[in-house]
């Protein structure tokens, strides 16, 4: 019962090496920079009303972090709007 055992682990073993040893080899991505033609825009995008315009004066602390942690996150989107917006016009 002992070879059994024996035979089976080092069987396990070297098929699990044999597996390993057939992965394909992963081939690392070839980034090409080609100009892209991007036409001027007619109109920038809506300005968000913003979480801290919204605060009141009765609002405890929890909720005022809250508001500028949204409000941080509301102006990194629209700001990069406004980048890509205008990225083709400056050229």
């Amino acid at each position: 019962m002992r070879k059994v055992t024996l035979l089976a682990a080092s069987l396990v073993a070297v098929f699990t090496l044999c597996a390993c040893a057939a992965l394909p080899k992963v081939q690392e991505p070839v980034i090409v920079k080609v100009p892209v033609y991007v036409p001027c825009i007619n109109q920038l995008p809506n300005k968000p009303v913003f979480a801290v315009s919204l605060i009141k004066q009765t609002d405890d602390l929890a909720t005022i972090t809250d508001a500028y942690m949204v409000e941080r996150h509301q102006r990194i989107i629209y700001e990069a709007q406004l980048e890509a917006a205008t990225a083709g016009c400056l050229k």
